[in-house]
């Protein structure tokens, strides 16, 4: 049986033209109305395969690869052409099933979609393979017009396709197969399903031979076991997701207990010369890395300020410059902080820093400007400063400290060391404050003086680079 004529060399050629596929007259007038879709299960398993579906192969094989694919898709058509290798290498043992997942991005997908639904209802399987391979080896070529050329070229009567496009006949079936991609956590195509084991992407021959040679053995030791043929298929998905399960249940609890484990964890992110926001002898601090052009830096700024007035003297925050590549006025914008800084001290830095984010959208060279006027910095100083990059050392050692402590985003905070990614809610805030907080005055109970609290909470946390515990 052939599968995808010519589409290895149409590929070498960049979707060059070719031939169409010939047909008899008898094959073209098969069908000349649109047929209703079948919604009958031929195998009903998890990933079930239905009369409606466009498949090669005898039904009875011992390995069905499900395929997800996208007719837009150039990764698809790539993996085309390593099925068309897998059936050859494994004939009357493989059969190929086609279920449809365009993706929303690609113009003509949809529509392409659907008049493959059409061939098929028309004109039947062999006349669905000749539209998917010159779908496929045509790809560049793709538009509406030439998909509906391309489906008369195949064997369906034109009039029939644009008569059932009309009437979304094969909508609903477009539909069955996304929704059984979503169910199946489909999110990129192509993606292939054998026996139940994905592999997502056209990846090579060599990943999809090793896995079809161990279904055969599988389903071959399920024969010997008993297990009728036509039920060989069912079987073996229901086993091979029901361990898909199982290992996504393990890692899922792993990753749970890795994220617990680190909520505990204590770093040791060192406080420095870096501006302060409350009590200088706090018994609680909340160091942040942040943003001046990051949204979620500005959204958490809310619970930040009820945090403060809440807690009072209890709680300070520190303020760490983590400047995200993609925002290009971040660093000015931190620069002109830390010259407020230079010039009114931490009070001057929190000014600037408020006006920042209520000047977020807005943070040009001018825009800079009127924010130290109306911090009352002296302008032309402070400016001189950003645009002579006098700060950037420092900017850069405070990012650079961020990735030492694994920093992969703003905000992120360290409350007594604890890590907190985001901008959490208050109520996720005062969890860990409240905690750090009885720690804290426990060991002001034992007679640790409030200005030596920090340093005694997180001496023994993780250091920078070594990821290691601070040495003593």
């Amino acid at each position: 049986m052939r599968l995808l004529a010519g589409l290895l060399l149409a590929l070498v050629v960049a979707c060059g033209e070719g031939p169409i596929p010939a047909m008899s007259a008898g094959e073209n007038a098969r069908k000349s109305v649109p047929a209703p879709i079948a919604t009958v299960a031929e195998d009903d398993s998890a990933i079930p395969v239905l009369a409606s579906d466009a498949k090669r192969g005898d039904r009875n094989a011992l390995v069905t690869i499900v395929a997800f694919s996208d007719l837009e898709c150039p990764y698809c058509a790539k993996l085309a052409v390593t099925l068309e290798r897998l059936q050859r290498a494994h004939e009357g043992e493989l059969r190929i099933v086609f279920k449809n997942d365009p993706l929303r991005g690609h113009q003509h997908a949809r529509l392409a979609a659907e008049i493959g639904q059409g061939v098929l209802a028309l004109a039947g399987q062999d006349a669905f393979w000749r539209y998917h391979d010159l779908t496929f080896r045509r790809q560049a070529l793709m538009d509406d017009d030439a998909l509906r050329e391309w489906a008369g070229a195949a064997g369906a009567d034109p009039k029939a396709i644009e008569e059932g496009l009309a009437k979304k006949v094969w909508a609903e079936k477009i539909d069955r197969d996304i929704a059984l991609a979503q169910k199946l956590n489909v999110t990129a195509t192509p993606a292939a399903f054998i026996n139940g084991v994905v592999i997502v992407g056209a990846q090579p021959f060599a990943q999809f031979e090793e896995i079809v040679n161990d279904e055969l053995a599988k389903a071959r030791a399920a024969l010997e076991r008993g297990t009728p043929r036509e039920r060989v298929y069912a079987e073996r998905v229901a086993s091979n997701l029901a361990d898909a399960e199982a290992r996504e249940r393990e890692e899922m609890e792993r990753e749970q207990e890795r994220l617990r484990q680190e909520a505990l964890r204590v770093h040791k992110v060192p406080v420095g010369a870096a501006p302060i926001r409350g009590n200088a002898n706090a018994l609680v601090t909340i160091v942040e890395f942040g943003d001046f052009q990051c949204f979620h830096c500005r959204r958490a700024e809310a619970t930040l300020a009820r945090i403060l007035e809440e807690y009072g003297d209890k709680v300070r925050l520190v303020w760490k410059d983590d400047p995200l590549g993609g925002h290009e006025r971040a660093r000015p914008a931190a620069a002109l902080a830390r010259a407020a800084r230079v010039q009114k001290g931490d009070a001057g830095f929190w000014t600037v820093h408020d006006l920042l984010f209520a000047s977020q959208s807005s943070l040009e060279d001018e825009d800079l400007e009127r924010v130290a006027r109306e911090a009352k910095l002296d302008v032309p100083k402070a400016i001189a400063q950003v645009k002579a990059g006098t700060h950037d050392k420092a900017i850069t050692e405070d990012a650079e400290l961020a990735e030492d402590f694994g920093v992969r985003g703003t905000p992120s905070f360290f409350v007594n060391g604890r890590r907190l990614v985001g901008a959490k809610s208050f109520e996720k805030f005062k969890e860990l404050v409240d905690e750090e907080l009885a720690k804290a005055q426990a060991l002001v109970d034992a007679g640790t003086k409030p200005a030596a609290i920090y340093e005694a909470v997180v001496k023994d946390g993780v250091s920078p680079r070594t990821g290691m515990p601070a040495a003593r």
